[in-house]
């Protein structure tokens, strides 16, 4: 079982469209350094986590698929709560209303177990176990690539485009102190209804309708689409070229890649916390 292909030919080559239409787009608007920068380095740091990931995580055991029960109510349920986290980020950043932190985790980490605790799904499909050592060892090879392309972003020139104030998240550290309230704010803002949602949610349901390997695809899609109203209204960019910013999508497809890997929340939000923010973009 360990040796099923996931991401075969079509869906491969689905991957690289992606990345193809970021620099493509980038390329035609911005400039095409700036193209190169996002897609071209993007999709490496893509094919290298996935390589790493595949290559420790070979001899480890899939976890046991559970069978979903209403596949597509649920499916229907968890784009619904997907949709709810984006209009949230939207309101957020155009100032027209603000939601509670904790009202916001209630309908969107709270809804996703309810849903699961209603099904009467085992706990462990809420990825309530630790990983492996195999799997710790993954995560600090993915977490260390990260390092090593930010080290590379920082010696390539800049692109075209200037950064976005905010757009860097080195601006935000200045201390300890500081470090710990970026991780804080990442945990409850980000990581944990992100993953609950797209990886524990959505991704099972969608891999019932189309495979793993495109639902792998198409929930890091959805991922990095849900960031669309944070690259329009935080970094007043233009819908097209927010949507060029979106389309690289690394960060979701070794988040997909590494829930199917390992059942595994917490190493879910650490990769979120330590493999997904950037430096020197």
């Amino acid at each position: 079982m360990n040796n099923k292909k996931v991401f075969s030919t079509p869906v491969i080559l689905l991957i690289a469209v992606t990345f193809c239409a970021s620099a493509l787009i980038l390329f035609i608007k911005v400039g095409l350094w700036e193209g190169v920068r996002q897609g071209l380095v993007g999709g490496i740091l893509a094919m290298v986590w996935i390589f790493a990931a595949k290559l420790i995580l070979a001899d480890e055991p899939i976890p046991n698929h559970i069978q979903i029960k209403r596949p597509f109510l649920e499916l229907c349920l968890m784009t619904l709560i997907l949709a709810f986290m984006m209009a949230y980020a939207a309101l957020g950043y155009l100032g027209i209303l603000e939601i509670p932190l904790l009202v916001y985790l209630l309908l969107s980490v709270g809804l996703v177990v309810l849903i699961h605790l209603a099904s009467k799904y085992e706990l462990e499909m809420l990825g309530l176990r630790m990983p492996s050592r195999r799997g710790w060892l993954a995560l600090v090879a993915i977490v260390l690539l990260n390092v090593f392309f930010a080290f590379i972003y920082w010696q390539l020139p800049a692109g075209e485009a200037p950064t976005p104030q905010g757009a860097d998240l080195a601006e935000d550290i200045s201390g300890p102190l500081s470090v710990l309230v970026l991780l804080g704010s990442l945990l409850l803002v980000a990581a944990l209804p992100e993953e609950f949602v797209l990886r524990v949610g959505l991704q099972p349901r969608l891999a019932v309708f189309m495979g793993i390997g495109l639902a792998i695809v198409v929930q890091a899609l959805l991922f990095s689409v849900g960031h669309v109203p944070q690259q329009m209204l935080r970094y007043e960019r233009s819908p097209l070229i927010a949507l060029a910013y979106v389309l690289p999508i690394e960060n979701g497809l070794i988040a997909g890649y590494m829930w199917y890997r390992t059942k595994s929340l917490p190493l879910l939000l650490l990769l979120h916390l330590f493999a997904f923010p950037r430096f020197g973009r």
